[in-house]
C-alpha cells in the first residue's frame, strides 16, 4: 500500500482561502523559511483546538508542496525523496499530540515518542520540522522528550504570538468588513436582525424592561460584544514585548457565519474535559475554580506540569493544563491565571452546577458529629471538648495551616484560627467560635462585634467565619441529642 503522507495537497488550504470569511496568516510562512538550515529549524507550537493549528498546517503545507509516493519506513521515504528529488525535507506535523492524549498508557506514550526521536532527530534530509498540537512536549521529571525541538506554547508564545489565534485589529478589520460595510440585503446583516427581533419578541413577557435592553444589546453584532465573548488571551512576544489581544478564530469564524453571537465553544473535541478535570481531588482546586468565576486572578507555577494529561500532582498542573486548552489565560509577567472571556465562563457556569459545588454544611456537620462522638460522655457536653473535636477533624489542615488556640483579636482572642502557612495560598483563614446553649445566629454576631476580620485584615477578603454551638441541654430522647445540624450564609457556616 502506497503511502501518500508526502503530500497531502492544495486542496485543503484552497478552501479556507476561498471562504467568505478569511484572515491571511501567511507571513509565518516568511517566519518558518528564515529558520530552515538554522539551528532553530526544529519548532513545536502548541495551541488550544479552535485556535487554527490544521489551517496553519494546511498553509505550510500547500507552501512546500512536493508530491511524493512511497509505501517504505518512514525514515527511508525521508531519504528516498531527497534521492529522487534531490529536495530538502520540511516535515509538518498537525496533532502530534494526538497518541498522547488518547492513550493514558505510559508505554505507548514512549513508545510513539521513541518513533518521533528515530526518525526526526538528528535528520540530515530534514531542512526543517514544524510540529503543531494542543500539549507541550511530553516531559519526564524535568526534562523534554525532543529536546531538539524549540517550544512555544500558551504559556511561552515567543516570536509565534501574533499567529496565534485572531490579532484584535485582525477582527476589527473583518467587523469593518463584515458589519459596518455591508450593502443592503447581505445575508449575515438580514440574520442579525431577523435574530434581533425574535430575541425582542420572545423578551416581552418579562417584566423589567431595561433588563430586555440590556440582554439584546449584550447580543447584538458588534464588535464590543464580539470582544466579550471571544477575547481575553494576552500573549507576548518576548523579542518585541509586544502583547497582542488574541481571540478565538472558530468562534469568531462562526459569529459570522451563522449571524449571532454563540458559546460555539462546547462544539469542539475539549468540551467536557473542564468539568473532569476542575472536579480532581487536589486541595485548594475548587476554591480557585471559585475565585476565578469571581473574576479574579490566581497565581500558579506552571513549571511542574509533566505535559499530558494524566500525570498531575496539585492543583496547579491542573490550571496549568487549563492554559493550554484554552480555558485559562497566563499573564507571562504577573504568572497568573484568570478565565479569558465570556464564552468560557459560560462553560465553566455549565461545568459547577452540580450539588459538588456548593458549600456542603451538612457534610461538615456529619464529619464534626462523628469525631465529637468520640469523647468519652463524661466530657461531651463542654466547650473543651469541641475544641479536641475541631482540632481532631482539621488534623490533616496542619500541611497547610498554622494552628492558633485563643489568638488575641480585636476585643478579645478566637478560640481558634486557623492562617495559612503560605499567606500567598489563597486558602481561606478560618476563624471558629465554640460555644454551647447560644443562639447560633449570635456566634456570628460575636465574631463580628469583637472586630477579629479587622485584626487579620490581610485576610479580610478570604476568611470563613464559623460558628459552632452544641445544646448541651438536649435530652436523650431528643433529635438534637448528639446531633449537628447547621445554618448556612454566605462564606459563613453555622453548627449547633
Amino acid at each position: 500500500m502506497e503511502n501518500e503522507i508526502f503530500n497531502p495537497g492544495l486542496e485543503s488550504y484552497k478552501r479556507v482561502i476561498n471562504s467568505e470569511v478569511y484572515v491571511d496568516k501567511t507571513e509565518l510562512i516568511l517566519e518558518i523559511s528564515q529558520r530552515i538550515f538554522t539551528t532553530e529549524n526544529y519548532i513545536c507550537n502548541s495551541r488550544p483546538r479552535r485556535f487554527g493549528k490544521t489551517v496553519t498546517a494546511d498553509m505550510l503545507t500547500a507552501y512546500y508542496n512536493c508530491k511524493f509516493n512511497d509505501e517504505n519506513d518512514i525514515k527511508e521515504i525521508i531519504q528516498n525523496i531527497k534521492n529522487y528529488t534531490n529536495r530538502y525535507i520540511v516535515l509538518i506535523i498537525d496533532e502530534w499530540d494526538c497518541v498522547l492524549r488518547m492513550r493514558k498508557n505510559l508505554e505507548s506514550q514512549k513508545e510513539y515518542i521513541y518513533f518521533l526521536n528515530y526518525f526526526i532527530k538528528d535528520n540530515k534530509y530534514i531542512a526543517l520540522a514544524y510540529m503543531t498540537g494542543i500539549l507541550p512536549i511530553k516531559k519526564y521529571g524535568e526534562n523534554s522528550c525532543l529536546n531538539n525541538f524549540d517550544e512555544y506554547s500558551m504559556v511561552s508564545p515567543g516570536w509565534t504570538a501574533k499567529y496565534v489565534g485572531f490579532t484584535e485589529d485582525e477582527v476589527k478589520l473583518l467587523c469593518e468588513r463584515l458589519i459596518n460595510n455591508q450593502q443592503p440585503g447581505n445575508t449575515l446583516k438580514e440574520e442579525s436582525n431577523k435574530r434581533r427581533k425574535i430575541d425582542e419578541n420572545n423578551k416581552k413577557e418579562k417584566e423589567n424592561k431595561d433588563d430586555i435592553e440590556e440582554s439584546i444589546h449584550k447580543n447584538e453584532l458588534n464588535f464590543i460584544n464580539i470582544k466579550n465573548w471571544y477575547n481575553g488571551y494576552q500573549l507576548k512576544d518576548s523579542k518585541t514585548y509586544k502583547v497582542y489581544e488574541i481571540y478565538t478564530p472558530l468562534s469568531v469564524l462562526n459569529t459570522f457565519k451563522y449571524g449571532k453571537i454563540d458559546n460555539y465553544w462546547n462544539k469542539s473535541e475539549t468540551y467536557g474535559l473542564l468539568k473532569e478535570y476542575i472536579n480532581k481531588n487536589y486541595f485548594g482546586l475548587k476554591q480557585d475554580i471559585i475565585k476565578l468565576k469571581e473574576g479574579k486572578e490566581i497565581k500558579i507555577n506552571i513549571n511542574t506540569y509533566q505535559n499530558d494529561m494524566t500525570s498531575f500532582d496539585g492543583k496547579d498542573d491542573i490550571l496549568t493544563m487549563l492554559v493550554h486548552l484554552g480555558y485559562l489565560n497566563y499573564n507571562t509577567d504577573t504568572k497568573k491565571v484568570c478565565i479569558p472571556n465570556e464564552e468560557v465562563l459560560e462553560e465553566f457556569e455549565n461545568s459547577t452546577k452540580s450539588e459538588d459545588w456548593n458549600f456542603n454544611e451538612e457534610k461538615v456537620a456529619e464529619i464534626i458529629e462523628y469525631f465529637h462522638n468520640e469523647v468519652d460522655n463524661k466530657s461531651y457536653n463542654s466547650e473543651e471538648a469541641l475544641r479536641f473535636t475541631i482540632k481532631e477533624t482539621c488534623y490533616i489542615a496542619c500541611e497547610y495551616y498554622n494552628e492558633y488556640p485563643e489568638l488575641d483579636a480585636g476585643k478579645d482572642y478566637v478560640d481558634i484560627a486557623y492562617i495559612p502557612i503560605n499567606i500567598k495560598s489563597g486558602y481561606l483563614d478560618l476563624i471558629i467560635e465554640l460555644k454551647y446553649n447560644k443562639n447560633v445566629k449570635k456566634v456570628l454576631y460575636q465574631i463580628k462585634r469583637r472586630q477579629y476580620p479587622q485584626k487579620l485584615e490581610r485576610y479580610q477578603d478570604n476568611m470563613l467565619l464559623i460558628g459552632i454551638n452544641y445544646d448541651k441541654k438536649a435530652k436523650k430522647d431528643s433529635k438534637n441529642f448528639k446531633h449537628h445540624t447547621k445554618i448556612n450564609y454566605k462564606l459563613e457556616l453555622f453548627i449547633h
